[in-house]
């Protein structure tokens, strides 16, 4: 057998031991997306980004960025909205437990977790893989997922427009809006809360400025060993926990019994720069799928980080469904 016959063997073998699990990583990947039958045309996701108010402006790195990458160069009006979005800093009333959780955090220019590991659990299977993510505040965060050898073999990447779901096995992705998210959830999920979500902070969904009001707007009580804010904005139930140093150690998002998604941080080291779990747990409850993922933070540092989006142009972009039949 011929040195190419017996590398395009291997990699055959590979990609057929690999199918298992790498069906199992993009739907974790995936997530919520999976509540959308399909992704729209590039032309029709183009339009609506035009027109919708739910999605800011991303920034664009060159003139030519958004042309060049496949995705979607932001008009001045959205890069504006961007830069007031972004800059939108919450201030809650003094003494409430709600101002000390929001200054968790708070100041954190990127975070960088080099290396990680994640379990995911789908369907009574589970897989584990390991991981890395680089997070831009405001701007742009990057999940990379390397299941065999430390070589990436899929990726998310979400900035403040869109979504995006890469295969590089099968030289695929798929990419939705948030606009479009919103439809198939109901709940008005931007780049902030995402941002938030990951970086364990206090927050309400799809209302950036909602702590900048009385207290009465939500409920707090305090327990011996921590506390519980609660409240409910733009039809999506929230609640936190929080332990005595005001750091975030759950979220609970129910918007229906269909769309519930939950977040536990454990084990919180301290650093110059800032206070992080180690230990991850994320679980939801999207339509008929329900996943759950246990993340093991091992080297993660702080500051601003550099992240250029992934060159499209060479991939196929296809359907979430057609993204997950391998």
């Amino acid at each position: 057998m011929s040195n190419q016959s017996n590398t395009d063997f291997m990699t055959t073998i590979r990609q057929r031991q690999l199918r298992p699990a790498a069906r199992i990583i993009l739907i974790a990947l995936t997530g919520s997306l999976l509540l959308a039958p399909s992704c729209k045309s590039k032309k029709n996701i183009s339009k609506k980004t035009a027109t919708t108010t739910q999605v800011t402006g991303a920034r664009s790195t060159g003139s030519s960025a958004g042309t060049a990458t496949g995705r979607q160069t932001p008009s001045a009006s959205e890069t504006t909205a961007t830069a007031k979005d972004a800059a939108v800093r919450q201030q809650a009333p003094a003494g409430s437990i709600a101002a000390c959780a929001l200054q968790t955090g708070a100041d954190i220019k990127g975070v960088n977790v080099s290396k990680m590991s994640a379990t995911v659990h789908v369907g009574g299977r589970q897989v584990t893989t390991s991981m890395s993510l680089k997070l831009a505040a405001n701007e742009r965060l990057m999940v990379s997922v390397q299941p065999m050898l430390g070589i990436e073999m899929f990726r998310l990447e979400a900035d403040r427009t869109q979504i995006v779901v890469i295969d590089k096995l099968g030289s695929r992705y798929c990419a939705m809006t948030y606009s479009e998210l919103q439809q198939r959830t109901g709940i008005p999920m931007s780049f902030d809360d995402l941002q938030n979500l990951i970086c364990a902070r206090l927050f309400a969904v799809g209302k950036p400025d909602y702590f900048n009001q009385k207290k009465t707007a939500w409920k707090e009580s305090g327990q011996k060993d921590g506390s519980t804010i609660s409240f409910t904005v733009n039809g999506v139930a929230h609640e936190f926990t929080l332990d005595k140093s005001c750091r975030v150690t759950s979220c609970a998002l129910q918007k229906s019994k269909k769309v519930d998604v939950r977040a536990k941080y454990a084990d919180y080291t301290t650093t110059a720069d800032a206070a992080y779990p180690q230990q991850v747990s994320l679980e939801g409850v999207l339509g008929s799928l329900s996943l759950q993922c246990e993340i093991d933070v091992k080297r993660v540092s702080f500051g601003a980080q550099a992240i250029s989006a992934y060159d499209l142009k060479k991939l196929k972009r296809v359907e979430i469904n057609q993204l997950l039949n391998r």
